[in-house]
């Protein structure tokens, strides 16, 4: 992979999605203070924003690792289905 390969990613997929994950961030954290105004509940609203984006944060990063992690799975396993295939296929010829 080259520099060039590796820049197109960053640029077309790895940094919108850091800024639609910011955005994500910030929504959740209007409406928690929305909510916290409205319930007269002011005093721990930065520790809950805090916690929750913490943990949302967790759970994004869980499930774009394991998809990844099945993904490359599966790419391993027909690669491997693809190389028993043909060797089986010139085994057999001789």
């Amino acid at each position: 992979m080259s520099l060039d390969e590796i820049a197109r990613i960053y640029v077309n997929y790895i940094e919108p999605s850091f800024k639609a994950f910011l955005m994500f961030v910030v929504v959740m954290a209007v409406l928690a203070f929305w909510a916290k105004l409205k319930s007269n509940d002011f005093l721990d609203i930065s520790k809950e924003i805090f916690e929750a984006t913490i943990h949302y944060t967790y759970k994004v990063c869980m499930v774009v690792g394991m998809g990844t992690w099945f993904a490359l799975r599966f790419i391993g396993h027909a690669a491997q289905v693809v190389v028993r295939t043909v060797g089986d296929f010139f085994s057999s010829r001789s």
